[in-house]
């Protein structure tokens, strides 16, 4: 998906600051995994994954913790923020 979202850095940048405004601090680092996230980009609505916040994927223990859960939520809701003050202006 790299090349991909190459073309829409400004999400990234966004994804940064909503991290950081949930005082989470992003690591943007390249992850396999997110299939329908990778489908929807090549069909042209880019969705670059957040995080990966769980563990033993794709076995019987899989999960995520609380804390994780927590971290999201707070980051998706500045995400909210930013778009909405952007629309509006």
């Amino acid at each position: 998906m790299k090349e991909k979202m190459d073309e829409h850095l400004q999400l990234v940048g966004k994804a940064r600051f909503a991290c950081l405004a949930a005082g989470v601090t992003p690591h943007v680092v390249a992850a396999r995994g997110g299939t329908d996230g990778a489908c929807l980009t090549y069909a042209g609505l880019p969705c670059p994954n957040l995080g990966l916040g769980g563990w033993a994927y794709h076995s019987p223990y899989e999960h995520i913790t609380q804390e994780a859960m927590e971290q999201v939520t707070a980051i998706l809701r500045e995400l909210i923020f930013l778009f909405a003050e952007a629309e509006s202006i």
